[in-house]
């Protein structure tokens, strides 16, 4: 049987994009809406929250080959920045690239891939039901790139183990859509539905995911009170696991062997008559003896 544990960390508005540090062995996290980013300590589980320009932050991920250098998505701008981790402040942040086009976007969620490029999605900050998100892939070399258009809430993305698919979630749907993946170009296309909650009658909408040593998806059940484990390449439910909280957000493997799944909620959409019933909304989960280890975490190539 799994154990569920709460991190001790105050609630957080809309906690998104955990994101593993081996080097360090911390999680880094978001405060998506209010802009702050979060570092946990594995050994201590002393926690660091540190603020930028309070624009909202989509993702956090270490910089290869440099210490306490981070990149990160911050309103409708990526940008680097080192953490001066001792007096807690952020030093030589840098706009590397900005989303343009639109004014009412922002940066919801990043990952990168087995060869350092990131993958970023776009949302709509003024209401969810627009098709004005996006997929884009960032490098420095070739700077933003739109993959993917005409997307509500892109939400997460994740690839199989041998990277020649990749999976992505767009929360106002229902399913989990798969690409054809060129990971030399960090290129997608051909989509196709890999998952679709509405034939297992699951709760909720799929938010954010991440893959696991077996090649299945973990899978947010936004709305849904829920994380969903799920094969992709049958679209079979394998297993859920249920949460005191309605708005699951996003979840990534962590700790010395990528054996603890970690998990974000959010508090800012969770109804007054939902307050007591979902009473830890916006707090930090880990969930440890699933017996499966996830993928490998890919720090940002910026050389």
């Amino acid at each position: 049987m799994v154990k569920i544990e709460k991190l001790s960390l105050n609630p957080l508005y809309h906690g998104a994009s955990p994101c593993w540090d081996n080097k360090a062995q911390a999680m880094y996290f978001t405060d998506l809406e209010f802009g702050h980013i979060i570092r946990h300590d594995h050994y201590t589980k002393s926690n660091l929250k540190l603020t930028l320009e309070n624009k909202p932050v989509g993702f956090i991920i270490p910089i290869f080959n440099h210490a306490n250098n981070f990149i990160c998505g911050e309103g409708i701008h990526v940008k680097r920045f080192k953490w001066d981790l001792d007096r807690n402040i952020a030093e030589d942040v840098e706009i590397l690239e900005t989303i343009s086009g639109l004014n009412d976007i922002q940066i919801n969620h990043g990952k990168c891939d087995g060869c350092g490029h990131l993958w970023l999605g776009t949302a709509s900050n003024v209401t969810y039901n627009r098709k004005q998100g996006g997929l884009y892939t960032f490098g420095m070399d070739k700077g933003v790139i739109k993959q993917v258009a005409d997307l509500y809430t892109s939400s997460g993305v994740a690839w199989n183990r041998s990277y020649s698919k990749l999976f992505h979630t767009d929360s106002s749907n229902t399913t989990v859509d798969s690409y054809n993946y060129d990971i030399a170009n960090g290129f997608a296309n051909f989509r196709q539905t890999a998952f679709d909650i509405r034939k297992f009658n699951i709760v909720g909408n799929p938010h954010g995911i991440t893959s696991d040593e077996r090649g299945n998806l973990w899978v947010a059940c936004y709305g849904g009170s829920q994380i969903i484990n799920v094969n992709p390449e049958t679209g079979t439910l394998l297993t859920s696991i249920k949460l005191p909280a309605n708005q699951i957000t996003d979840v990534g493997f962590g700790g010395l062997y990528l054996e603890e799944l970690y998990v974000t909620t959010a508090a800012d959409y969770t109804r007054s008559s939902d307050r007591e019933r979902y009473s830890d909304a916006g707090s930090i989960f880990r969930i440890t003896d699933l017996y499966v280890k996830g993928s490998q975490v890919y720090e940002f190539l910026a050389d």
